[in-house]
């Protein structure tokens, strides 16, 4: 099920519910301060990926160079 972000009208706090797509929340309120004055906030799309993704784009793990590979790297000499 995918994460919605909400604000409180009241005190500002931004949290995230999880909900399907077609399901309106009934008795929302603030985990922080309990007001039912909530609003869903839009943010950017975030893509969860797995590890060996992650590793493709960004080298191996430990390094911050993106030409790594196999654990060592010509251009930063990383030795994973």
């Amino acid at each position: 099920m995918p994460f919605y972000d909400y604000k409180c009208a009241k005190c500002a706090n931004i949290f995230e519910i999880e909900k399907g797509m077609k399901e309106t929340p009934k008795g929302l309120k603030c985990p922080k301060c309990k007001s039912p004055e909530v609003n869903r906030v839009f943010t950017k799309i975030r893509v969860l990926r797995g590890e060996s993704a992650l590793l493709n784009e960004h080298g191996t793990s430990g390094s911050n160079c993106n030409t790594c590979v196999d654990g060592e790297c010509s251009s930063c000499k990383s030795k994973g």
